[in-house]
């Protein structure tokens, strides 16, 4: 095999699985989008009940009713989670930031029902906006989520076919 040769095949390799991460990148950022863009309605829910996904991961479980006044239950997501494990003499605690992450702190004494009734007591107020022909499908409490993963994914193949055009032009010149 020829120095072109092997250049050529780095880059096709590398450009390859780059174009691959980037469409599907752009096509979870897309298909999110879209999902977020037919939430067009938009009523006043209240949190009814709790759910726990392990890991210290809890949240809210809002109720609302939709123009026919039919109810449903949907669950606030968050951004993602960020922890920090057994605080020496203290309890445990929960709160959300502004950029949409929930925040968990275990100590040594709490427990999660009750830091999530702190944090969302039963009867709480909160925004549901929802698909009016798909409202257990398409929904979201209080603000849209940013997608960080369709972000990565596009940057990771952005960088590939950098690494592949990198890799020809020093294969091809060594």
């Amino acid at each position: 095999m020829t120095t072109y040769q092997t250049a050529l095949s780095a880059f096709f390799i590398l450009a390859g699985v780059g174009t691959v991460f980037l469409i599907i990148g752009a096509i979870r950022k897309i298909s999110i989008s879209k999902k977020y863009m037919r939430c067009t309605s938009y009523a006043t829910g209240h949190v009814v009940d709790y759910y726990y996904k392990g890991e210290m991961r809890v949240g809210p479980i809002v109720e609302f009713a939709d123009e026919t006044g039919r109810a449903y239950k949907v669950k606030k997501q968050f951004r993602g989670y960020k922890q920090i494990v057994k605080v020496p003499n203290g309890g445990s605690s929960i709160w959300e930031d502004k950029r949409g992450y929930l925040h968990t702190r275990r100590g040594a004494i709490g427990r999660w029902r009750d830091c999530a009734e702190e944090t969302w007591p039963i009867g709480l107020e909160m925004n549901v906006f929802y698909d009016p022909k798909a409202p257990t499908e398409n929904n979201y409490v209080d603000r849209v989520l940013k997608d960080d993963v369709a972000v990565i994914l596009f940057l990771t193949g952005l960088g590939l076919m950098l690494l592949g055009i990198i890799m020809n032009f020093v294969i091809q010149h060594a």
